[in-house]
């Protein structure tokens, strides 16, 4: 009775043992910019970053405070406090000149979306929330709280005003002393920028409004442009120029000197998410969303314009700082191979706290997920598949990729000596990479596929309700050895990348079923959990992962019973795998968007790189 119990506290000290430091390649994805003077904050997901853009030709980061839930908006209370919406409710941080120290979190049900300050209040917006904090001192305490029918999609202060922007509503304008709606706008505003008395709005397909404040308890709309075919998300005005954006290609200068007429002056093709503007300058970042609705990031974490001409910006300034998400990873446990685009990277993860980059290689048209079997490694998800070698852990290599035709999103297993891959659109296609700069097709099925894995020799392929067991004994013929009926939307192996594993493990819609493979073609369930909505699975040897509510829970597969929560955050994970024989030794790797998250004990060094060719021999030369 007591056995697993102890083996499972065993692991949870592991891991959290690791917990905070067991990390690599912090990174971050703009959600909202907020410029003072030459300081740029930044909400980025993997927390609140500061950027000094004075001289914007070699932009330096201030500074960055990680946060453990993802950061959605920033606000500035004052020039002493910072304040973040998140996953877990309202961050707060002190700010000297952009350098930040932590303070806390006031944690609120289902997180803040939103988030809007002066000197003395701090609003919070959620989904059918809005919440006012006072300040007294560094600290925030509430004020009052209201319910909504509908979500919050803009806030800003005017004096003592709160704006407020509320689907299928208008903009509430309310004392923040009171929580009295003192006056309404009936305008959709989806961001707010002030300057002056005007309060400026982008209003999607309707453009930008001027509303003047000068009366901030009951404002009016003055003017208007810009609207028509366009779905303008966000705002920033300095002076008399506009930055309006348009996700996710889409940026529009304004001439506001008039605000009763202001004038569109021009529009600019620019991965545009986020925006800010500060005297003559806008910032600027974005991702490039394909025709699948898929992001590829362009690199730049902010991008700055010099808007004295407004016909014509120009870049004065770019910052590259780990922009872009970590995709996908797979490990032996002490090496993890982590796609972080446009890269493959491979890292040492032996010592769990201090993990370190051996190599890297560019891969065209990266995919997004990876695993690696036999030293090659196969990084797949949009329709295609990437060949890597990765037999030297300190020089590998792109080899080519394969073209299914098919459409994201798709899935790849290695084979004994070939790969599998299947997707929606073109089938499921076996393929022979004997020569990897022209792989080719050799066996495969037709049908819509939504995801598989694969050992040796046996294919594990989910479809719309159905799990197809298939036989690839016979590399040119795919045989149908069992048909399921299930719910499914993923399948692992346990372990992971195994030739012959134990267990398949599948993630339903409201539970895991857990089933033996004694008979590699004849996948049987031993055991089924419930579990409401369950997020991404990855496994382990004798366990299962899975994250719910921003946490990573955790299945014994040796003694299936209720999963358990480890405690252990995650953000926003990718890709989860891990090694190790048994519970003790279990190690656990977590692309987790921003970050590498690493879990789990100390394991062995990789080997030393291989030692250079000698030196060619000198000819002797004949007199």
């Amino acid at each position: 009775m007591t056995r697993r119990p102890l083996l499972f506290l065993a692991l949870l000290l592991s891991l959290t043992a690791h917990a905070q430091s067991g990390m690599w390649g912090s990174r971050g994805i703009a959600r909202r910019f907020v410029a003072r003077e030459a300081l740029l904050f930044v909400a980025d997901g993997r927390g609140v970053a500061v950027y000094d853009t004075t001289n914007a030709a070699s932009i330096r980061r201030v500074d960055i405070e990680l946060s453990d839930g993802e950061t959605r908006d920033v606000a500035l209370s004052g020039h002493d406090l910072v304040v973040v919406a998140s996953f877990d409710g309202l961050e707060r941080f002190s700010n000297a000149n952009g350098s930040l120290t932590r303070l806390g979190t006031i944690t609120e049900e289902g997180g803040s979306t939103r988030v809007a300050a002066n000197a003395t209040h701090v609003a919070a917006g959620a989904t059918k929330t809005l919440t006012m904090y006072r300040r007294n001192g560094l600290e925030l305490e509430r004020a009052w709280q209201q319910k909504l029918d509908f979500p919050v999609l803009a806030l800003t202060f005017v004096g003592r005003y709160l704006y407020a922007s509320i689907e299928r509503r208008g903009i509430a304008v309310i004392d923040s002393l009171t929580g009295t709606e003192v006056d309404t706008l009936i305008l959709a505003a989806q961001g707010f920028s002030g300057s002056g008395s005007m309060l400026w709005a982008a209003a999607g397909a309707n453009g930008i409004f001027a509303i003047d404040t000068s009366d901030p308890a009951h404002p009016r709309i003055i003017g208007n442009a810009g609207g028509g075919e366009v779905n303008m998300t966000d705002i920033a005005v300095s002076g008399t120029r506009a930055f309006a954006i348009q996700p996710p290609d889409k940026l529009y200068t304004f001439d506001v000197s008039s605000p009763t007429e202001p004038r569109l002056v021009a529009t600019r093709s620019e991965p545009a998410h986020v925006i800010a503007a500060s005297g003559t300058r806008a910032f600027i970042s974005g991702q490039i969303i394909d025709v699948y609705g898929l992001t590829r990031q362009t690199g730049v974490a902010v991008r700055v314009y010099d808007a004295q001409n407004l016909a014509n910006l120009t870049v004065a300034g770019e910052l590259h700082d780990f922009a872009g998400p970590l995709s996908g990873v797979a490990t032996d446990g002490s090496v993890a191979w982590v796609v972080d685009p446009p890269f493959l990277r491979i890292i040492d993860i032996s010592k769990t706290a201090a993990p370190r980059e051996l190599s890297r290689v560019e891969v065209p048209q990266i995919q997004d997920s990876v695993r690696v079997k036999n030293g090659l490694a196969i990084i797949y998800g949009r329709g295609e598949v990437n060949l890597v070698d990765v037999s030297n852990l300190y020089a590998p290599k792109y080899l080519g990729t394969y073209h299914s035709t098919g459409t994201p999103p798709s899935a790849a297993a290695l084979l004994r000596d070939t790969f599998v891959e299947a997707n929606y659109a073109s089938g499921l296609h076996i393929v022979d990479y004997s020569n990897p700069a022209n792989p080719v097709q050799i066996a495969g099925r037709i049908w819509h596929y939504l995801d598989l894995a694969a050992s040796d020799d046996a294919v594990y392929a989910l479809l719309q309700n159905e799990l197809l067991t298939l036989d690839l004994t016979d590399r040119n013929k795919v045989v149908d050895r069992k048909s399921q009926i299930l719910g499914v939307t993923q399948v692992e192996l346990a372990p992971p990348a195994s030739p012959n594993p134990d267990l398949l493990v599948l993630r339903e819609p409201q539970g895991f079923g857990i089933y033996s493979l004694a008979d590699r073609f004849d996948p049987t369930e031993i055991f089924h959990i419930d579990v409401r909505t369950p997020g991404l699975m990855g496994t382990t040897a004798k366990s299962a992962w899975f994250e719910k509510n921003g946490f990573l829970w955790r299945i014994d597969l040796a003694s299936p019973t209720v999963p358990l929560e480890t405690h252990l955050r995650v953000t926003s994970p990718m890709q989860i795998t891990g090694s190790g024989a048994d519970a003790t030794t279990e190690k656990l790797v977590i692309a987790d968007r921003y970050s590498l998250r690493i879990y789990g004990p100390d394991t062995a060094a990789p080997p030393p790189p291989p030692p250079p060719p000698p030196p060619p021999k000198r000819r002797s030369v004949r007199r």
